[in-house]
This record gives C-alpha cells, sequence and structure tokens, in this order.
C-alpha cells in the first residue's frame, strides 16, 4: 500500500492485490453505490486512518476508486470543506472503541471467554452484517490489553463514535453485554 497526500486535502491511496486480500475487499464491492459499497468503504477507510495515522478533516468525504493492474486499485479520498476536528478530538478522548471483526463466531466466542476471565464484566456489544461479526467495546482502563488480546481473535481497529453509529445502524444486533453472554458460551 501507498498512500501519497497530494494538493487540496486530496489523499490517493494505491492498493495492490495483497492489499485488497487483506482488506478482503474486491474492486467490484467498493466501486459499486450499494449500501454493501459504503460499507465496504467505510471499513477500509477506518482501518487505513487508524493503521497509517491518515487524518481526514473535512464536512463531507468524496470518495473515486479505479482499477490498476495485477488486481489493485486507487482510492482518491477528497475532504470537502473544513470541520473543526471534534471527530479527531472524539477519536483521541474518551468516545473511543475498539472493533474486533471475524467471520467466525467461535472465534468471537473464545475472545469473549478470555476478555470475561481477564477484564470481568465488560460493556459490549455484538452485531452481524454479511458473515461479519463486529464485536464493539468501549476503550477504557484496560483497552491496550484488550486491543492486544482481540487482535489473536479478530481484525482489529480503533474508532469513534462515528464508525460505531453506523455499525448500529447498518449491521444487526445480536446482543448487549457480549462479552458476559457470549463468554457463557465457550
Amino acid at each position: 500500500m501507498q498512500i501519497d497526500t497530494l494538493a487540496g486535502g486530496t489523499v490517493r491511496i494505491t492498493l495492490g492485490q495483497s492489499d485488497m486480500y487483506s482488506y478482503n475487499i474486491s474492486y467490484n464491492e467498493i466501486a459499486g453505490h450499494s449500501r454493501q459499497t459504503r460499507l465496504a468503504l467505510s471499513r477500509l477507510i477506518a482501518s487505513i486512518r487508524e493503521r497509517e495515522g491518515l487524518r481526514l478533516e473535512g464536512d463531507r468525504l468524496l470518495v473515486e476508486v479505479f482499477p490498476s493492474g495485477e488486481g489493485g486499485c486507487l482510492l482518491y479520498l477528497s475532504c470537502l470543506g473544513r470541520a473543526d476536528n471534534s471527530a479527531d478530538k472524539k477519536l483521541g478522548g474518551k468516545n473511543r472503541y475498539i472493533l474486533a471483526e471475524s467471520d467466525s463466531l467461535n472465534d468471537i466466542i473464545a475472545l469473549c471467554h478470555v476478555l470475561k476471565i481477564n477484564c470481568g464484566s465488560v460493556r459490549s456489544c455484538l452485531y452481524h452484517l454479511d458473515g461479519c461479526y463486529r464485536l464493539v467495546i468501549p476503550a477504557f482502563s484496560k483497552a491496550e490489553y484488550i486491543e492486544a488480546v482481540s487482535r489473536e481473535y479478530a481484525l482489529v481497529s480503533l474508532c469513534g463514535d462515528n464508525i460505531k453509529s453506523e455499525t448500529a445502524e447498518h449491521y444487526r444486533l445480536i446482543c448487549n453485554d457480549a462479552v458476559d453472554r457470549m463468554s457463557a458460551l465457550y
């Protein structure tokens, strides 16, 4: 993956075939205009933002996607308007969440069991969409431990209120207090 900052608040992200595979996306998934497209793009951008420290500030985000050779693609992300950075402040502040995603419910159950043993009751919600399970845990004093352990069982990213709200809106809620309830199934 290559990330280039261009003029006018535009970022170019070059994804190779291996990047597409590691993010579990295809060009067709992110080039369409469906709800699934918005979700795939949202997950990809959130993951890149967290992993690479990418700062995207603006009122709206314009996304353009073009196929590139050998199964990759080029993403152009342009920030339209200026924001007051409140989203970044929330991400760094108390409104921060750990997302653990897996296509295996058994892995999520095992993760919840380990978290229950080592952290006790942890406020959490479990969601499902198209074979993907997403465990959302508010970040608190044990956040570093939860993040590290979660990486053994799922793809992990940090997010703010916007991604949490998007998850609640588009995914199907399986249960609240997921760590407690799912660990009982272990």
